[in-house]
């Protein structure tokens, strides 16, 4: 298990193969894949490490899809990037997005669930909106026709908390009752049957709901006398000890003291009162963080500390802070989205450093690269300074994204430089990716 050397995160959000997360001082930072500009970095490479996003620092908070992202700010504003195939950044349109794009101009935005093909969200007069693709009723507008710019969803104006699975959605009110919405084929509304809803439904005639999480056909949810419940679709990830999907409430365990949970594809994560994480379900890329690739049936004890703050889970791996601000990642690590700069998986939770630690952030266009000549026609000159001792990545992509070569080494503050060869490439557009510090930017390379 790595340590990182530094205590800096407050949120995170890990979506399909990619993670957002907010450091305390509300910076917004991302990684892992981007192929539809999920990372809003104003490019669609790839990142391994933390790269910041903008120089804004009034994020409020965030929620990563499959291959998109909303975050809130503090003056109440909605932002949306990445795939927009079915409307779900709702600006209107289905062109993607590789920036954080301001969603019309409200500014009373009190949280929003991301599904990555559609959202549901909160404003601060507790009414309910959605967004996006809508083929199985899970915006709950009565339709099954997707919506490109927000709806209101009912006149009600009693909803407290949102969350979204792949097809279906679930909120509870400030009554603590329970409502679902949306796809139903594994029972995973939980409303005792297998039939689709399309409008908000009450689930249950229980009271006492404290927050719930969707995952791809199950969810998950947390009363508020500290039982942990759970329905739908089930290889292990609901956590009674069977592979029965079930189509109604189902209580896991006999613990009174579970807190936060939160739902993968296959898998579930969740968070007791005394700091202890747990999961259980799907393990084939290590995303339970127990050191194993073994599938669980039922909550299981990860690592052996009772620190931990803040949990997310992706489609295939897990992210997570500790009280102390650290933030850790594990599972699968497709185009690094474990953010420790590999692309390998980790079977453990794994810390990493946090960027600029110490002294004023260096936003991913403020690093000071000089890259030369360009056009060029065999090698290009990089010159750069650090503000600290750093691990420097260096890669050069062709035009259609691929890897042509990469360079790493580990740097000493001040002025440095390095040169790499085209010499052998063909004539055309380039991409040179400079990491360092945490940060990381794209510079576009022309050869002659």
């Amino acid at each position: 298990m790595a340590s990182g050397n530094a205590q800096c995160w407050n949120k995170i959000s890990a979506g399909g193969t990619f993670t957002i997360s907010l450091k305390s001082e509300g910076s917004l930072w991302a990684w892992g894949s981007n192929i539809y500009g999920q990372l809003g970095d104003s490019t669609n490479t790839n990142r391994e490490i933390p790269t910041r996003i903008g120089k804004s620092t009034n994020w409020k908070s965030i929620s990563a899809g499959v291959l998109s992202a909303f975050a809130i700010k503090t003056d109440g504003t909605l932002w949306a990037w990445g795939e927009n195939t079915y409307g779900q950044l709702a600006n209107g349109s289905h062109n993607h997005i590789n920036i954080p794009t301001q969603i019309g101009a409200d500014t009373n935005w009190q949280s929003v669930a991301n599904s990555g093909a559609f959202c549901i969200a909160i404003k601060t007069n507790a009414t309910l909106w959605a967004w996006g693709s809508n083929a199985y009723g899970q915006l709950g507008d009565g339709t099954t026709v997707d919506k490109t710019t927000p709806v209101q969803i009912g006149t009600d104006n009693n909803w407290q908390f949102a969350a979204t699975g792949s097809f279906h959605s679930m909120a509870i009110k400030t009554d603590g009752t329970l409502w679902g919405w949306g796809e139903n084929f594994y029972g995973e509304l939980g409303a005792g049957t297998n039939i689709r809803k399309n409008v908000p439904t009450l689930i249950t005639s229980n009271i006492g709901w404290l927050t719930v999480s969707g995952g791809h056909h199950h969810t998950i949810a947390i009363k508020t006398d500290g039982t942990l419940w759970a329905w739908g679709l089930n290889g292990g990830q609901l956590g009674d000890g069977t592979i029965l999907d079930k189509n109604s409430p189902t209580h896991i365990g006999s613990s009174t003291n579970w807190k936060e949970v939160s739902a993968g594809i296959y898998h579930s994560i969740a968070l007791k009162s005394d700091g202890s994480l747990w999961a259980w379900g799907n393990n084939s890329f290590g995303q339970l963080g127990d050191g194993t690739s073994i599938l669980k049936t039922s909550p299981t004890l990860v690592g052996t500390t009772s620190n931990w703050a803040k949990i997310s889970s992706g489609d295939y791996h897990t992210s997570a802070i500790k009280t102390d601000g650290s933030l850790w990642t594990w599972g699968a690590n497709i185009n690094g989205t474990l953010g420790n700069g590999t692309f390998t998986d980790s079977y453990i939770p794994y810390a990493f450093n946090c960027p600029a630690l110490g002294i004023p952030d260096i936003s991913a266009d403020e690093l000071a690269v000089n890259v030369y000549p360009n056009p060029t026609s065999d090698f290009l000159n990089i010159d750069y300074k650090l503000l600290h001792n750093s691990h420097v990545i260096i890669k050069l992509m062709n035009s259609l994204g691929l890897l042509i070569s990469e360079y790493t080494s580990d740097k000493k503050n001040g002025n440095n430089s390095d040169k790499i060869t085209l010499e052998n490439q063909p004539a055309g557009l380039y991409f040179l990716t400079f990491s360092a510090e945490g940060n990381s930017q794209t510079i576009k390379i022309m050869k002659n």
